[in-house]
């Protein structure tokens, strides 16, 4: 159906915009290895601490400058929207931080072998995280249990709760604090680069892994049927709804 692409597409771009963190800390020295720098990385994640997250990775990609040639935006692969210039931490800012805060809470990670040749190097990781395809497939289910309770065709509920995941995210917070939602966990090899110290290069098959399997596709079967029947209800309340308006216009 297609309100499931609708909520599929604003949700990739609320949560795309809020995956950040608003403080950073002083960053440490540049690792001396490659262990150390896969460590690194792990650990400044599980802190949200992006100032050694981005002088241990290539996190950092471009500075954004205007007309008079004065920067107005840097970018970064990910936590990339409040690691942007502004002097208020704002009400969403905090949000944010508490959403980024739950993301990286479960993540555990291991370095199961390290291949160095010269300035180069690749490393095995496995990595486990709360499975946020799951995570993402609850909360589906949950803007269309509101559509199908909804006085109306239910989008005026959809479109204020998408519009309040990008500065209240205590819904899909509470969400994520449910004791019955599963591990994801996957082992991806990422690469390592010596320049000005050990950097390691951060991989969409590492970003995904380390965020929960959150560009899955798809989630459980059982939450996908969910999912199925709330459409098939919600279809079913869109044809009763316009059928009635047509009986009023006939009139």
């Amino acid at each position: 159906m297609a309100v499931n692409h609708v909520i599929k597409g604003l949700l990739a771009l609320a949560v795309a915009l809020s995956l950040t963190a608003c403080k950073t800390e002083e960053p440490r020295k540049s690792p001396d290895t490659p262990r150390e720098a896969a460590e690194c990385v792990m650990e400044s994640l599980k802190e949200l601490d992006m100032d050694t997250l981005n002088a241990c990775s290539d996190n950092f990609i471009r500075v954004h400058r205007n007309f008079f040639g004065l920067p107005v935006r840097r970018e970064y692969r990910v936590f990339n929207e409040l690691q942007q210039p502004g002097l208020f931490k704002t009400k969403a800012c905090r949000w944010n931080q508490d959403f980024a805060r739950k993301l990286v809470e479960n993540l555990e990670w291991e370095i199961l072998e390290v291949r160095e040749e010269g300035n180069t190097a690749e490393i095995d990781l496995r990595i486990s995280n709360l499975d946020m395809a799951e995570v993402m497939g609850n909360y589906m289910a949950a803007l269309l249990e509101g559509m199908v309770e909804s006085d109306g065709m239910g989008l005026g509920s959809l479109f204020r709760e998408i519009r309040d995941l990008g500065y209240d995210k205590s819904s899909l917070l509470t969400i994520m604090d449910s004791p019955e939602l599963p591990e994801f966990e996957a082992e991806v090899t990422v690469h390592v680069c010596q320049e000005d110290g050990w950097k390691l290069q951060l991989g969409e098959e590492f970003i995904n892994a380390f965020m929960g399997n959150i560009n899955a596709e798809s989630c459980s079967e059982e939450t996908r049927r969910r999912i199925e029947e709330l459409e098939r209800q919600y279809e079913e309340k869109v044809e009763a709804w316009a059928g009635n308006l047509e009986e009023k216009l006939t009139q």
